[in-house]
């Protein structure tokens, strides 16, 4: 019996594990950044700054999810959508860098 060496694949890599999610949110778009439990960049992306967007983005994604952004006017609204669509564990930075 030989036995073969599993190598994960990117889509596989973005399906079933740990991710963290930066997002920076502006009026008009957020740039994501993904990075795996190495800290590895596996997917940076420019999305609409609108919740079905969002919500359709976070729908491709399993395993575990971990989201920051920074609190500001164009963010104001992602804690609830967080909270209430349950798009992964969340923290928020203010602007000088604190948990909120």
């Amino acid at each position: 019996m030989s036995t073969k060496h599993h190598r994960p694949t990117k889509r596989s890599t973005l399906m079933n594990t740990e991710k963290y999610i930066g997002l920076d949110v502006h009026q008009a778009t957020i740039s994501v950044a993904v990075l795996d439990h190495s800290g590895k960049v596996v997917m940076e992306c420019i999305l609409e700054t609108k919740a079905s967007t969002i919500l359709e983005f976070f729908a491709g994604l399993r395993g575990t999810v971990s989201v920051t952004f920074e609190e500001g006017t164009s963010a104001a609204w992602l804690p609830q959508l967080q909270t209430a669509r349950r798009l992964g564990h969340g923290r928020c930075l203010d602007r000088r860098g604190h948990g909120a």
